[in-house]
């Protein structure tokens, strides 16, 4: 009776198995990962008009677009300020179906105020970009909740601020005028104000969580103290500004854009300071980063608040951002600089062809 004899893998073929296998996962692995990050880049984009479509909502109930943030001054005790503090997405609530979180919330009290915890910290996909890293990376415990999509706050003025002087409760002392944006300090706009269209002003744009900031920046080289005063143009080296190495009498901080119901610039806002996704490096002590913002005196503080807080994203080559109109569009980092703040003002009489962005 014959037997039959099994004939078995050698180690070499068994290796060239191994290889093709892994010559195959290489091929695949990038066309898989593209494939990801498109499903991403539409879901972004999907959310981001949500947000957008709300704030439409949001004017066309109340006539005007919500605030960026409420900062008013203490009569009682001059050279102080009352926050009430919210940011403009946490007001849209009731125009995304958040109706229930807005309910959990004391608008009557500021935002940081311990009432607020437990709403605060309820997560709201709607405002979380799946392409960015740190998305679920919530500071548990705190009562907040990081959010990618950030309104328009301005170029590099944010807010004028309040007279340090015993008159800080007379609102029309202001340093410099108020910022040329739809989301302003205690100012509220209306579509009738865009003079430039809404079809050509930016409402929102994405932002990255955790980018790390300096703040209380009394030494700005380019702080602007009249309307006069001059600002670097976007093209220009970051490097030329020393206060992204170090900011005299200042703090660092690394926990951007993480509280959804903070109005400061640094969580809710962007600014059209430098075009989307520029590098702007710097240090805090020996501690080098690859990107940073910068904040001058917070808005919460009396101000005046000048800041650059850079649209930035986890896709390739651009950010996802929303017009006024509810049209959103993916704007490519090569976006000329002046073009970019251009968008960003609401009454800079501007000509821009759509073939600019």
């Amino acid at each position: 009776m014959a037997t039959r004899i099994r004939r078995a893998f050698t180690l070499i073929e068994l290796l060239v198995v191994i290889a093709i296998i892994g010559i195959l996962m290489a091929l695949l692995l990038p066309a898989i990962n593209a494939v990801r990050g498109a499903a991403h880049r539409t879901q972004c984009q999907s959310n981001m008009k949500q947000v957008g479509f709300a704030l439409i909502a949001y004017a066309q109930t109340n006539g005007i677009l919500p605030p960026g943030q409420i900062v008013l001054p203490d009569r009682l005790n001059p050279g102080k300020t009352l926050l009430n503090g919210w940011s403009a997405q946490a007001r849209i609530l009731p125009y995304m179906e958040g109706q229930n979180r807005m309910d959990m919330f004391n608008l009557d009290l500021p935002y940081d105020n311990p009432a607020n915890t437990t709403a605060g910290s309820v997560v709201m996909t709607v405002f979380l970009c799946p392409s960015d890293v740190n998305a679920e990376r919530h500071r548990l415990g705190s009562g907040y909740q990081n959010i990618n999509y950030a309104v328009n706050r301005g170029d590099w003025y944010v807010f004028g601020g309040f007279s340090p002087t015993d008159q800080a409760w007379d609102p029309s002392y202001k340093f410099i005028p108020e910022s040329n944006a739809p989301f302003g300090v205690n100012s509220s706009v209306g579509f009738e104000d865009i003079r430039d269209g809404v079809s050509k002003t930016l409402f929102l744009a994405e932002v990255k969580t955790y980018i790390p900031y300096h703040r209380k920046c009394r030494d700005l080289i380019y702080a602007p103290t009249n309307a006069a005063s001059a600002m670097p143009n976007p093209d220009a080296l970051h490097t030329t500004i020393p206060q992204y190495q170090g900011c005299s009498g200042g703090e660092f901080k690394d926990a951007s854009h993480t509280e959804f119901h903070d109005g400061g610039v640094h969580q809710t806002g962007f600014t059209t300071a430098w075009p989307p996704n520029k590098r702007t490096g710097g240090a805090n002590g020996i501690t080098v980063y690859a990107d940073m913002d910068l904040v001058g005196i917070r808005e919460r503080e009396g101000g005046p608040t000048f800041a650059a807080v850079t649209a930035r994203s986890h896709h390739s080559g651009g950010v996802n951002i929303c017009f006024g109109d509810g049209s959103v569009h993916f704007i490519g980092d090569g976006i000329d600089g002046r073009v970019w703040r251009a968008l960003g003002s609401i009454q800079g009489n501007e000509t821009i062809s759509g073939s600019a962005y």
